[in-house]
């Protein structure tokens, strides 16, 4: 059985942690990998050290206000990296097409209110072209 661990709200699409033991299947589960994945830190896990699009890495990071191509290109590439680490694990794996990524696409990136605050919206399409948008 699959754990819930994030919740997605439905009117923010802003993500929660959440435990709810209750069975995930289709885009729902797909959710989960693709959130777990980017917030996922390389060389956190022993077993898997080069995994995750690290996003929370880039707390703190050096980067100029004035110029905010550098840290969204990072953003870019970091969501990148996760998108072929779960396509290359899924292969192979028979689950149904409403489990696997086919694609994750940037569909926005927002300053919040804080100098260090910045939003991703992110589209999430299964291989059945189903699609679910997630803010992180």
């Amino acid at each position: 059985m699959d754990i819930q661990l994030v919740e997605v709200d439905q009117i923010t699409r802003q993500i929660k942690f959440v435990l709810k033991p209750r069975k995930l299947t289709g885009i729902s589960k797909l959710l989960q990998i693709v959130v777990l994945s980017l917030l996922n830190t390389p060389d956190r896990d022993v077993l898997d050290p080069v995994k995750g699009g690290g996003l929370p890495e880039m707390v703190g990071m050096n980067i100029n206000p004035k110029d905010s191509t550098e840290i969204f290109a990072e953003i870019a590439r970091r969501i990148k990296k996760s998108e072929q680490e779960i396509i290359d694990d899924q292969i192979g794996i028979n689950d149904p097409p409403q489990e696997k990524l086919r694609e994750l696409q940037i569909i926005d990136i927002k300053e919040g209110e804080q100098i260090d605050e910045i939003f991703v919206k992110i589209r999430i399409i299964n291989q059945a072209n189903q699609a679910a948008d997630i803010l992180v």
